[in-house]
């Protein structure tokens, strides 16, 4: 194989890899499972793209997640294929807790942890 034709070989791989994953991407759900180990409960779940500056509806309309308890958000933004960097906030005892920069088309839990009046959380 001369340079030339290695070269073009290498774009076209490349090409193939960069173009399989926005597919994988746009063809991945991004739901997730919220767990609540805060002590208290959680009345609201916001999700939206990280590049935006509104937050998306309620999430859980009328239901909440009582302490200890978890909730399965299928969460399918038909809007925003291609978008994997999610902001989520969550509101506990009418304060609310941002979580920015998740990525949804990997992860498949959020728990939300209380001590001491501080909330943490970690991804999976």
């Amino acid at each position: 194989m001369n340079r030339r034709s290695f070269g073009l070989f290498g774009l076209l791989t490349l090409g193939l890899v960069a173009s399989s994953s926005v597919a994988d991407a746009q063809r991945v759900d991004r739901d997730f499972t919220v767990v609540n180990h805060t002590g208290d409960t959680i009345t609201h779940l916001y999700v939206s793209p990280s590049n935006q500056t509104a937050w998306g509806p309620d999430q859980l309309g009328s239901g909440v997640i009582a302490n200890n308890a978890s909730h399965h958000l299928l969460f399918r933004p038909t809007n925003y294929r291609g978008q994997c960097v999610f902001d989520v906030r969550v509101t506990i005892d009418g304060h609310n807790n941002d979580v920015h920069g998740v990525n949804l088309c990997t992860l498949t839990s959020i728990t939300f942890n209380g001590e001491d009046g501080h909330i943490s959380y970690t991804a999976r």
